[in-house]
């Protein structure tokens, strides 16, 4: 048995935290007690502590919560949160209480809402036990949040905790202004757009970060498996010298992006960290990442054709794109890339004599930009393919290439097919962004190529299709594999080791 109260000498503050990790918080949400038992053992070797959830236990008694507290093998917080407070729990306030208690009793850290009774919680004082006072706001992150810490923090309590709904980038900005505030303290942004809360949980001030146990599930939105916080993210490496990347769009959440870049980082033991920044909006960039110190960002769907104006200033490579792609961080300045440029060439170049072909294009948008930027660039005839008239217009006269509005192309047949749009991506992997069939009426099969830039999935209905076919073939990930070696050698200066970055993308999409 693990003695739970030992949670508190774990926990660091703001300052602290700079020579420190955070502590990874194993979550256990199981309905029966040998559910929770299993679970509290799955995750050991990536974890500080666990919070048991009681408030999930179908059925709870004093002789469940002491069995469970005094077998964990970590320090234990207890939770058992009422439905006010977004919890499972519907019995009488007093009984929760008392059972909080027993847990206390046996070795447990508590953990009480912020509209806790002040009588109540001097009960939990004079008994010594260790209290963790929490705020949660599943609607939003307000704006007068210090305040509401502050006034938490002088209930003379060891622990605050505030989690919030986070929807942007603003509200990111809003919980790291209670790093500087006083005392003891756990933050976590809720969401997709917080994940990066929970992964740089040291820059921002907070002891502890909860984790998903591997076998078990999320008890809030935006958690992240415990074993990826160790393993991928490499949590407990982060420190004040750590160099902090991201990708920066909306929704995130499917990008291979961290895996790809983490796992290069680990293998050239550089120290630095990616982490998914999703948001619908750019606003608070600059001052965000000038914050928390990022180096650099990856940048994709929806914000590639306006990051550039949150720039000092242009690369050659997003000034002969139009778009940006990437932001490299040096010295305070900040500079736009576009780095989709190389990595939608160099896998063509493999295959083909780019001045002595003509492509096709099918789409207007970044990803098709950057693909024309490209094969124009190097002497390929080009036809911008896409039923948005305006601005595949727009698109074609200013790489100087041809315009069409829908196939039959009326003036050559293409020896490259370049999808260039989202049809085919997942979640609707089916979807066909041309008919390969009646385009290879006119020429070889074996003399064309098709080439899709989605990556999600690896083998898109088009590609499929191609292969069926006898078409020659350039997969999403080879170009976003040669596009983020770029931006890898943009940050670091090194070459980044392509086939271990092949090899790691490809493995997490089989397994999604």
């Amino acid at each position: 048995m693990t003695d739970s109260r030992a949670i508190l000498p774990l926990l660091r503050t703001s300052s602290e935290l700079s020579l420190a990790s955070t502590c990874i918080c194993g979550v256990v949400c199981e309905t029966e007690p040998s559910g929770a038992r299993i679970a509290m053992e799955s995750s050991l070797p990536f974890l500080d502590c666990l919070e048991l959830r009681l408030d999930h236990l179908r059925e709870i008694n004093e002789s469940v919560v002491e069995h469970l507290v005094r077998h964990s093998p970590l320090p234990v917080i207890a939770t058992l949160r009422p439905e006010r407070h977004g919890g499972l729990f519907q019995g009488e306030e007093r009984l929760r209480l008392d059972l909080l208690k027993k847990a206390a009793l046996c070795g447990a850290a508590v953990d009480l809402e912020d509209d806790i009774q002040e009588e109540i919680l001097q009960e939990f004082r004079n008994s010594y036990i260790p209290v963790i006072l929490s705020y949660h706001n599943f609607q939003e992150t307000p704006d007068d949040v210090i305040r509401i810490y502050d006034e938490m923090r002088s209930r003379n309590v060891p622990v605050v905790k505030i989690a919030t709904r986070v929807q942007n980038i603003p509200d990111l900005l809003k919980l790291y202004s209670l790093r500087s505030r006083e005392g003891i303290k756990i933050l976590a942004g809720m969401g997709e757009t917080g994940q990066c809360t929970r992964i740089l949980a040291s820059r921002f001030g907070s002891a502890l970060s909860f984790a998903v146990l591997n076998s078990g599930k999320p008890s809030a939105p935006g958690q992240i498996p415990a074993q990826d916080m160790v393993k991928l993210y490499r949590v407990r490496e982060i420190r004040s010298s750590t160099k902090i990347y991201g990708v920066l769009g909306w929704p995130v959440a499917q990008s291979l992006s961290p895996v790809l870049h983490n796992t290069c980082f680990q293998d050239q033991k550089w120290d630095g960290v990616y982490v998914p920044l999703g948001s619908p909006t750019a606003d608070g960039l600059r001052d965000f990442g000038e914050s928390i110190g990022f180096k650099g960002f990856s940048v994709t769907h929806p914000h590639k054709q306006r990051i550039s104006a949150l720039c000092d200033r242009e690369d050659a490579s997003a000034i002969s794109a139009g778009i940006a792609n990437t932001i490299v961080v040096q010295e305070g300045e900040w500079v736009a890339h576009n780095t989709d440029l190389d990595g939608f060439i160099r896998p063509l170049e493999r295959q083909a004599q780019i001045n002595q072909i003509r492509g096709a294009v099918y789409g207007s948008g970044g990803a098709a930009s950057a693909a024309v930027c490209s094969l124009r660039s190097r002497g390929a005839r080009v036809t911008v393919v896409s039923r948005n008239s305006e601005s595949g217009k727009k698109l074609a006269e200013r790489f100087q290439a041809e315009y069409q509005s829908e196939y039959p192309l009326e003036k050559a047949c293409p020896d490259v097919l370049v999808n260039a749009t989202p049809v085919g991506m997942y979640p609707n992997p089916e979807g066909l962004p041309f008919d390969l069939r009646k385009i290879l009426k006119e020429r070889n099969a074996s003399d064309t190529i098709v080439y899709d830039m989605v990556y999600n999935p690896r083998r898109t209905g088009i590609l499929r299709q191609a292969e069926e076919l006898g078409c020659r073939r350039i997969y999403g990930l080879e170009m976003f594999v040669e596009q983020a070696a770029r931006q890898f050698f943009l940050w670091t200066g090194a070459e980044m080791p392509r086939d271990m970055a092949l090899q790691a993308v490809t493995r997490a999409l089989e397994e999604r």
